[in-house]
């Protein structure tokens, strides 16, 4: 086991360690997309099987090369099913707060994708963005309130702590009931 702290510089060096001094063939894991990006580059150049667990759709897209395999959704998947129940059940006017990294990214353009694609009337009210690690999510559910009476919906493209903490802090304002 190795820890990336989140952090792509961190996963690269680990999974070098766990290659070089374990002997590792075969990476799994890493929650954060930007970290995942950086292990999909280092399993191509150091030709070692890599499944991540993280959804940035780049990964197995974009990005992918012949040593890497998801088993896990993505944020495309997620957001095909999402996108259609959210402009169905709740509306097409939609507030975004996401993780400013490449997972926050990925749910951003797929949601929207969607949403256009979906409705004629869609509309992209606001997005702000919270640096992943942040504690304090006043200031963004500030903007997102003061916004609310034009949203029909707020998207969240956040994971772990920061998603946790963000909707303790949202639930405890008052958010969801706007």
């Amino acid at each position: 086991e190795y820890d990336t702290q989140l952090d792509p510089a961190t996963a690269t060096q680990r999974a070098q360690e766990a290659v070089q001094s374990n002997e590792a063939q075969f990476l799994t894991g890493c929650i954060s997309s930007s970290a995942a990006l950086a292990i999909t580059d280092f399993a191509a150049e150091n030709e070692v099987v890599y499944t991540p667990g993280a959804a940035d759709t780049s990964i197995t897209g974009a990005n992918c090369n012949e040593y890497v395999f998801r088993f896990e959704t993505n944020t495309a998947q997620i957001a095909e099913v999402m996108a259609r129940w959210t402009a169905d059940e709740l509306g097409d006017r939609i507030f975004y707060h996401i993780a400013d990294y490449a997972y926050g990214d990925s749910v951003l353009n797929e949601v929207e994708t969607r949403m256009e694609s979906i409705s004629d009337s869609y509309e992209q009210v606001g997005v702000t963005r919270s640096d992943p690690g942040s504690t304090d999510f006043e200031a963004f559910i500030s903007q997102i309130a003061d916004a609310g009476g034009d949203a029909d919906a707020l998207v969240v493209g956040m994971t772990g702590a920061d998603l946790a903490i963000f909707l303790s802090q949202a639930s405890a304002r008052g958010l969801q009931d706007e």
